[in-house]
């Protein structure tokens, strides 16, 4: 395993709210060169396919703003379903099953047509961070729209296993938490992979 880095990583940033962090990490990863993203989408994709059958509906993302793109190979063998805003504000994010896509009021791109899962219908949930520590804490955008999908899952009768996904220049010694911040089972970047709990190949144990 490599420890080199071509960034910075995020550690050596000082203390700061999280604004200005979410601000510094985001150009962080903008500044990744499309070499260095697509060395970093292969590696990610190597990880996720030596995880084995976690399960049949799997969560994933459009990459924009230097976040980490699953390969089309993982994406065209795996039922996958993409965030959208759920018509029910106190559930923050649903999720459709991957299709053509239109532009929310956001202006972010999401599937058009079917209807949305909640979280705890899918098996995993791959999550793109902003910044992310070794507990399993992460940082995201800011809309809470994955801490109010996430929040839903203590009254249900299963959960998803939760994957975070970033480079290894995001990193940090400590995400400041807020009370409604919901910990991941784990997170991977290119060269690294932390875990909470150990998982099979079933469901996060």
């Amino acid at each position: 395993m490599t420890h080199s880095r071509a960034l910075p990583m995020a550690s050596h940033l000082p203390d700061v709210d999280k604004k200005t962090l979410r601000r510094q990490l985001r150009a962080l990863r903008r500044s990744l060169s499309k070499t260095q993203q697509q060395k970093a989408s292969f590696l990610i994709g190597r990880k996720l396919n030596a995880l084995g059958r976690v399960g049949r509906n799997i969560a994933a993302y459009l990459a924009c703003d230097g976040e980490i793109a699953l390969p089309r190979t993982f994406i065209r063998t795996h039922t996958i379903f993409l965030p959208c805003l759920h018509p029910n504000k106190q559930f923050g994010l649903g999720f459709r099953l991957i299709g053509k896509t239109r532009l929310s009021h956001l202006q972010i791109p999401e599937p058009a047509r079917g209807k949305p899962y909640l979280a705890w219908q899918l098996d995993m949930i791959l999550l793109p961070l902003v910044g992310f520590d070794q507990q399993g804490h992460r940082l995201g955008m800011g809309g809470g729209f994955y801490d109010r999908a996430l929040a839903d899952l203590a009254r249900r009768p299963k959960r998803p296993l939760l994957i975070g996904l970033a480079h290894d220049c995001q990193e940090c010694p400590i995400i400041p938490q807020d009370p409604w911040d919901y910990p991941l089972d784990g997170i991977m970047t290119p060269h690294h992979t932390f875990w909470r709990r150990p998982i099979t190949n079933k469901h996060p144990l």
